[in-house]
């Protein structure tokens, strides 16, 4: 068997594991030391008549282990004899296996761990079998970590009696479209880059949760606990580090994670998005327009019936025909075809509805939306029931779009007209801000 290899416990130091046995093993672990050192030092007094032939084994016991609490001369144990050396090495053992033992509480009390949580993870399904948890880290060190690696392990408690536990090593990747890895790796992480790993969760029969192998069955996520496992390598000292925190299934929230805006030019600390890193928001985006037409959303969203709506207002804004399509939509067509946007409006107000989506959503709609800017108006929107932490985004056109609209070749569609109408109907908006838009733009609408 070789030593020293690859088991992580061969290469920590013993005080550090006995440190992880908390402070009641600690204790415990003092008190088994003492015990064995006096019985075995009381046998050895008794033995060679130290204390006098009178002297029960009982009084023996207890000289040693007043020698071992450094209460008594360890010379009264006899002189270099079996029995002096017995009363010194009860003496030595007074002083050093409280002092390692001191090592290793101090240890479990101000160990150093570089990686700073999130409390809790963030679980989000959209409906449409995409359902995952995302949990989230820093850097929370000096120090650049190089060779990161995340994994992540779910357990399960079953209840039959006795219970026993099932684990599952869980595939990960990091964002929409991305290969699934069962160890995500980076080769540097920063001081206060925030991380992210997400695990895709499996759906049957509209069961969401995790496919364990040796149970043969999906458990249903609110059931598992997961652990999360990071290691790297300090760059700046050289030392390994491990991580793990345990997610217990209340732990794990349904929301989106807060993102953190990073800014070079600024210290990390005054990123803005810290004050929410703890929050699991609600994920919005607010349509006026070809969104709010569901079967035009679910292209972009998928399942339309899994789509959810609520009716809303949007203050500071107003409804226009201001998005000139100059790429995209208006390709192979004769002239600029204008879709709705929005326009600053200090007295303005626009109706639409807002849709819950989930991050990976973002991406999709940033992909659609390719002629608008997502703007964040999570502190101008309104709705009956809105959560209170949430985040609202919505799109509003580029300066060439809206330059494009007015263009003497610019004109709607007829076929997008009719779906913002259709989109109209269906969430039951009143149809007056948008003919005013029309009527405002005296646009042409064409047959295309």
């Amino acid at each position: 068997m070789r030593l020293g290899g690859g088991h992580p416990m061969l290469r920590t130091p013993l005080a550090t594991r006995i440190s992880r046995l908390g402070l009641s093993g600690i204790l415990l672990i003092y008190l088994a030391a003492l015990a064995v050192s006096a019985v075995a030092g009381g046998l050895v007094f008794h033995a060679t008549g130290v204390g006098g032939p009178d002297e029960s084994l009982k009084s023996s016991i207890f000289s040693a282990l007043s020698m071992a609490l450094g209460a008594r001369d360890p010379h009264q144990g006899g002189d270099l004899d079996l029995a002096g050396v017995t009363g010194v090495v009860l003496a030595v053992i007074g002083v050093i296996l409280p002092a390692w033992l001191l090592g290793a509480f101090v240890y479990l009390v101000f160990k150093f761990d570089p990686i700073v949580w999130k409390k809790t993870a963030s679980y989000e399904n959209p409906g449409n079998g995409r359902a995952h948890v995302t949990f989230r880290f820093y850097n929370g060190s000096s120090e650049t970590i190089s060779g990161m690696k995340v994994k992540v392990t779910a357990r399960y408690t079953t209840d039959d009696r006795p219970a026993s536990r099932a684990v599952e090593p869980m595939k990960l990747n990091t964002g929409m479209n991305r290969p699934l890895q069962d160890c995500i790796e980076w080769p540097i992480s920063d001081p206060a880059m925030a991380q992210s790993v997400r695990m895709p969760l499996a759906e049957v029969d509209g069961c969401v949760g995790v496919e364990f192998a040796r149970l043969d069955r999906l458990i249903p996520h609110e059931k598992v606990e997961y652990v999360v496992e990071v290691s790297g390598m300090l760059t700046g000292t050289g030392n390994e580090i491990r991580s793990q925190h345990l997610y217990r299934a209340d732990e794990v929230i349904e929301g989106h994670f807060q993102e953190i805006d990073i800014d070079v030019s600024v210290p990390p600390r005054e990123w803005s998005g810290w004050q929410g890193w703890e929050n699991n928001v609600h994920l919005f985006v607010f349509g006026y327009g070809s969104l709010l037409n569901s079967q035009s959303a679910s292209r972009t969203l998928g399942d339309a019936e899994a789509l959810t709506y609520a009716n809303a207002v949007l203050a500071g804004y107003e409804l226009a025909w201001n998005a000139g399509l100059v790429t995209g939509a208006a390709e192979g067509v004769d002239g600029i075809a204008v879709a709705l946007g929005l326009e600053e409006s200090p007295e303005g107000r626009c109706e639409g509805s807002v849709i819950a989506i989930t991050r990976d959503d973002l991406v999709r709609l940033d992909n659609r939306e390719i002629n608008y800017a997502r703007v964040d108006v999570t502190e101008t929107i309104t709705w009956e029931g809105a959560p209170e932490h949430r985040t609202v985004v919505t799109y509003v056109p580029l300066a060439d779009s809206v330059a494009g609209s007015r263009s003497p070749e610019a004109f709607v569609s007829q076929a997008y007209a009719s779906s913002v109408a259709d989109g109209y109907a269906e969430q039951g908006l009143d149809t007056a801000q948008l003919t005013a838009a029309t009527s405002r733009a005296g646009l042409p609408i064409r047959t295309v």
